[in-house]
């Protein structure tokens, strides 16, 4: 619980959170994240689905290279989800701002 408490501390990541992602009408802490988002979830990015989940990575969530469009695994910071569901992660980007802001290796943490 000390590494997770000065994970949400650091660089205000709680504020970053607070209210962005989530779970019916209440925003969801960084522990509810990791343990709702699930290997092979779809990404959507207004809809459009942009990949699947491979796993949280850190602050970031790692997409699986079998479904993007180059076959290799991109990152996306944690604060561009939505929301979570059963059978989706929501992003609160398009799907040109994804692609064009994706990180294509592997985040520096």
């Amino acid at each position: 619980l000390g590494n997770l408490t000065s994970l949400l501390l650091r660089s205000n990541f709680a504020i970053k959170f607070e209210g962005l992602i989530a779970k019916g009408n209440r925003a969801m802490d960084l522990t509810e994240i990791t343990s709702q988002i699930k290997p092979n979830l779809k990404v959507l990015a207004k809809g459009v689905k942009v990949g699947s989940v491979d796993h949280v990575d850190g602050e970031f969530l790692k997409l699986n290279r079998k479904d993007a469009d180059d076959r290799l695994h991109h990152w996306i910071p944690l604060n561009w989800i939505e929301k979570i569901d059963d059978n989706n992660v929501f992003l609160n980007h398009s799907a040109a701002e994804y692609k064009h802001s994706r990180r294509n290796s592997k985040p520096l943490m």
